[in-house]
Formats: structure tokens, sequence, C-alpha cells
């Protein structure tokens, strides 16, 4: 891994994934979720192959259509 990647991983674990921890979203780096009853939240770091850039994704889901596909799926 490069220097810069390095670093931004050591302030995102300092700074941002206590953060996340108080916001109840639980996972290990780099992935985190949460749930809130039928539905629950992703987030995900992704960091570039040529170093000193990242991103942050997000994704809201919900059990509810992943239950409703995977049955629908099977009949």
């Amino acid at each position: 891994m490069s220097e810069s990647r390095d670093n931004m991983i050591s302030a995102i674990k300092e700074i941002v994934v206590p953060t996340f921890r108080n916001m109840r979203f639980r996972g290990s780096f780099p992935h985190f979720r949460r749930e809130r009853g039928e539905q629950f939240d992703l987030l995900t770091f992704q960091f570039s192959s040529w170093g000193g850039r990242f991103a942050a994704a997000a994704g809201i889901g919900s059990w509810f259509i992943s239950i409703e596909r995977k049955e629908s799926s099977t009949q």
C-alpha cells in the first residue's frame, strides 16, 4: 500500500469509525451496516489503486424487498 493510502486509512479509523459506532453502525473497516427495523443502511470505503483518493459509498436497503425477491424467485 502507498503511504497516502495508509494515512487515509489511519485517519478514517481514528476519526470516522468511532462516529459510525456512536451512530450504531456495525461491521469492520471498510464495510459498515446499521439495522433500522425493516430497513438497513450500508456504508463502505473504496480506495483508488493509484493512491491519494477514496470514495465513500452509501446505500439503503429493505429486508422486505430482499425477502420478497427471494420468495418470488423460488416460485
